[in-house]
């Protein structure tokens, strides 16, 4: 999970303060909502289905890509 890194600090006094305070609030959300989200996990790891698989996965995610269009 991406935190608030050496770099990220070195880079503050290139930034504004208001894109300092909205790239900390879309950090700290990202980091709420991935705790949130494992807790749920947690919670509920002992579901199943029919066949004795996991009911609740995490399914996993990718690196932002950029969307050519034609």
């Amino acid at each position: 999970m991406e935190d608030f890194s050496r770099e990220w600090f070195e880079s503050l006094p290139a930034m504004s303060l208001s894109e300092i305070l909205k790239e900390g609030a879309h950090r700290l959300v990202k980091m709420a909502v991935a705790a949130e989200f494992g807790a749920f996990l947690d919670q509920h790891s002992s579901l199943r289905d029919e066949q004795g698989r996991a009911a609740v996965v995490r399914n996993g995610h990718n690196p932002e890509r950029e969307f050519v269009t034609w």
